[in-house]
């Protein structure tokens, strides 16, 4: 895949993402669903065809993945909206999809520096293991305190915030080893700063917030978009 279709499906996904989010604060129907699920198809895209030019194809494969499972937590969560009377069993489908596609993005990164980091480095997967789930339990725990309501979901959101939390830090320790892993750390941080936000909307009773729905894709798409970016560039 050459620079210019890059740039070419990065520019699609940004005006789909506009078009959606122009239907979402407007009204709520199969429209939005239809033009995210499209947004969320263009960064699949753009990872499926980085393993057209890549040695690191098995890396390129596990991102390709876990953005499949992203595309597939999005629809969930939009299912949600569309349908609160099930909205307890999408928004767990959904936490379950995005959760293990953040483990398929751990084990691309495990696969990509399997032969650029020598031995000795175990210790920081361990520590970035123990202080995301550490983290993660203060987050459930003093949720009340920011206002959020997390009844009935603790140990999902447990789980998956610190699948998320270690992931960011993971990137970030790599991207000091390898460069290139700089924009798969930029991703982690803005997918953080989108799930922060989903959290507010759905568990601090602000889902209906037009200004906080746009910040939350905003980051997530642009999150997205910056990890299928990493696969392109390696």
């Amino acid at each position: 895949m050459s620079l210019y279709v890059y740039c070419f499906l990065v520019a699609v996904c940004v005006v789909a993402t506009a078009l959606f989010l122009s239907v979402r604060v407007t009204k709520r129907g199969e429209y939005s669903l239809i033009l995210k699920t499209f947004a969320s198809l263009v960064f699949v895209i753009i990872g499926v065809l980085s393993i057209l030019n890549t040695q690191y194809v098995a890396t390129c494969a596990l991102i390709v993945l876990g953005l499949v499972f992203g595309l597939v937590g999005d629809v969930l969560l939009d299912l949600k909206v569309m349908h609160p009377e099930k909205s307890a069993a999408y928004l767990n489908t959904g936490i379950l999809a995005f959760g293990a596609g953040h483990v398929l993005y751990f084990l691309a990164v495990v696969t990509y520096i399997s032969d650029k980091i020598v031995t000795g480095y175990g210790w920081v997967i361990l520590a970035s293991l123990c202080l995301s789930l550490i983290v993660g339990a203060l987050i459930v725990r003093f949720a009340p305190q920011l206002k959020m309501d997390f009844s009935g979901f603790k140990v999902q959101n447990w789980l998956y915030s610190s699948i998320l939390i270690f992931m960011t830090l993971i990137s970030i320790f790599l991207s000091f080893v390898v460069p290139q892993a700089g924009m798969l750390a930029a991703g982690f941080v803005l997918f953080l700063a989108s799930d922060l936000i989903l959290s507010m909307q759905y568990f601090g009773g602000k889902q209906e917030s037009a200004g906080l729905t746009i910040a939350n894709h905003v980051l997530y798409y642009a999150a997205q978009i910056m990890i299928a970016t990493f696969a392109f560039f390696i």
